[in-house]
């Protein structure tokens, strides 16, 4: 698996390749600090994975060297690494042009490595509550059916917690300081029961999983 690290500040950069090599067998990081100036790959192997560092001074001009990007690389899965919190139109136009992960420099190396392995296996992965907001809990059309969970539904024993926590009415801020885990954390783990349990918003989660009490399907 060959990475390319694109991160302005060198320091970073050393970090993410050292961290990346400690933590995959088997793995070839390349490094620069723009895609404008691409590293020489002696190999000639294309990257199967960019891990594009971001800053609030150049989104938007990152976004247009992406979309050049995914035109030369289209099988080339990318991680947005960004030092602050994106607002959720900007990221949805990353999204748009075929991102595959977006997590933030806060995050810690737990999580930075289950991001990259879930990308590297074909997955997605979105560590931000904003987003996860944005995309689970916007009102659905009226005429778009519910596929409601019954028997074939398979939660976790951490989501099935968790589903019942944001039935109750729990915020992901709560649930995080119960389960003493991060918020971004949760808020991934919520986007998943939502895709599982084909739910868009609160409301719908909590008729869900009442129903699913009733049915014995959940705990």
């Amino acid at each position: 698996m060959t990475i390319l690290l694109i991160e302005q500040y060198p320091i970073l950069r050393a970090g993410l390749k050292y961290f990346l090599e400690a933590e995959f067998k088997n793995i070839l990081t390349l490094e620069s600090e723009s895609l404008s100036y691409l590293p020489h790959d002696e190999t000639g192997q294309r990257p199967n994975i960019l891990i594009l560092g971001l800053n609030e001074q150049h989104r938007s001009e990152s976004l247009e060297n992406m979309k050049q990007w995914k035109k030369r690389f289209p099988d080339c899965r990318v991680i947005l690494y960004d030092e602050g919190e994106m607002d959720v139109q900007t990221i949805s136009n990353y999204l748009r042009i075929g991102i595959s992960g977006y997590i933030s420099k806060e995050a810690s190396s737990t999580e930075l490595g289950e991001c990259v392995r879930i990308i590297a296996n074909g997955g997605k992965y979105i560590s931000s509550t904003d987003l996860l907001s944005w995309m689970f809990d916007k009102p659905r059309s009226k005429n778009r059916k519910i596929s409601r969970a019954k028997g074939t539904v398979r939660l976790s024993n951490r989501e099935t917690e968790i589903a019942d926590y944001l039935a109750d009415g729990k915020g992901t801020t709560w649930i995080a300081r119960k389960l003493d885990r991060k918020p971004s954390t949760i808020s991934t783990i919520k986007g998943s029961i939502y895709h599982k349990l084909s739910v868009s918003n609160a409301l719908e989660l909590r008729d869900c999983v009442r129903q699913m009490k009733r049915n014995k399907v959940f705990a």
